[in-house]
């Protein structure tokens, strides 16, 4: 949370993340590692606009894996999460239990 957009924090409580994890560990076990990160970033030429990015990282849970998409922005010099999914398709998020 602390690397998150201010709008990030005002629209999620640490609890909930919190949550999410405990709901993929419940189901995958343990967080091992990050296996992969992938993405993209938008960039816009444009004098105080921020840059935007799109990743996804593949968790390695002792039992599986799950995606997370991580939506960043950077103003200035300084990246922040602006938007975090866990179990980014709606058939992972039904397996772990979350909401679509």
């Amino acid at each position: 949370m602390r690397r998150a957009t201010p709008q990030f924090r005002a629209a999620t409580k640490e609890a909930e993340l919190r949550a999410e994890f405990d709901a993929a560990e419940a189901k995958l076990g343990p967080l091992v590692e990050y296996r992969a990160v992938g993405g993209k970033t938008a960039l816009l030429w444009l004098p105080n606009q921020p840059v935007n990015a799109n990743y996804i990282v593949r968790a390695a849970f002792a039992k599986g894996e799950a995606d997370i998409e991580i939506h960043a922005v950077r103003t200035g010099s300084t990246w922040r999460i602006d938007s975090f999914t866990f179990g980014g398709s709606p058939e992972m998020r039904r397996l772990l239990g979350m909401p679509g």
